[in-house]
C-alpha cells in the first residue's frame, strides 16, 4: 500500500470503494453515513443511479446524519483545528492555514485530529457547494438529520432543502453533542439520533 494512500483519495475514490461493496445476492441495500461521510453517501447514490447500476441501492434508503453541504468552510475548519493542536503541542502555531494548504498542495498530508488530509481530498471536497440541493434522482426514502446541541437551534434550511430535493425526502432534528469531535464526556452512544433514525426506519418500513 503506498503511504497516505488514504489522505491523497479524492471524493471520487471513496465513491469508487464503496462501488466495490455490491453483492447481488443481497435483496436490499441501504447507507447510512455521519458528516462528510453523509455527503459522500449522497454523491455516490447518485452516481450509481447516473450509471444505472445496482438496483438495490437505486431504491433502498439513505440516511444522512448531518451531511456537510459546504466543503470550503468545512475544510477550513478542519485547519483551524490543526492551528488548536500545535498551540497545545508547541505553545505557538508553526504553520498558519496557508502553510498548511501549501504543504497539500505540493502532495504532502496535513494530520487533522490523528486522521490525514491530503491533496486530491482537499481539492475534490474544499467547494461551497459541495452537496447541492437540486432535485436528486434516488428513488429510495431518504432521511436527512440535523444534529443539534440545543433545542434552541434553528432548522438549517440548506438541510430542510437537500430533504426536499430527494422525491421521499424527510427533514428531521436529533439533540445530541458534536460526539464525531474530541469532547470531553464519554460519548458511548447517541441516544436520540438511534431513536429518530430508528422511528424512521420503522414509519418507511426500512
Amino acid at each position: 500500500m503506498k503511504s497516505c494512500s488514504r489522505a491523497n483519495r479524492s471524493s471520487s475514490g471513496w465513491a469508487r470503494e464503496s462501488s466495490g461493496a455490491k453483492n447481488a445476492q443481497l435483496e436490499r441495500v441501504g447507507v447510512v453515513g455521519l458528516r462528510l461521510g453523509a455527503t459522500f453517501a449522497a454523491l455516490f447514490c447518485e452516481e450509481v443511479v447516473a450509471r444505472s447500476e445496482y438496483e438495490q441501492l437505486r431504491t433502498g434508503p439513505l440516511v444522512l446524519w448531518d451531511p456537510l453541504m459546504d466543503g470550503e468552510s468545512y475544510f477550513q475548519e478542519l485547519l483551524r483545528s490543526n492551528l488548536t493542536t500545535q498551540l497545545a503541542v508547541y505553545g505557538e502555531v508553526r504553520e498558519d492555514r496557508e502553510a498548511l494548504r501549501e504543504r497539500i498542495r505540493a502532495g504532502g498530508a496535513v494530520n487533522v485530529d490523528g486522521y490525514e488530509l491530503g491533496n486530491a481530498l482537499f481539492e475534490s471536497c474544499a467547494t461551497r457547494a459541495l452537496l447541492s440541493t437540486e432535485s436528486k434522482r434516488h428513488a429510495g426514502p431518504v432521511l436527512v438529520v440535523q444534529i443539534a446541541t440545543t433545542d434552541q437551534s434553528k432548522d438549517r434550511t440548506d438541510l430542510q432543502a437537500l430533504a426536499q430535493s430527494y422525491s421521499r425526502g424527510t427533514f428531521l432534528r436529533s439533540k445530541e453533542q458534536t460526539f464525531w469531535r474530541e469532547i470531553k464526556p464519554f460519548y458511548g452512544r447517541a441516544h436520540d439520533l438511534q431513536k429518530t433514525t430508528l422511528a424512521w426506519m420503522d414509519k418507511h418500513r426500512v
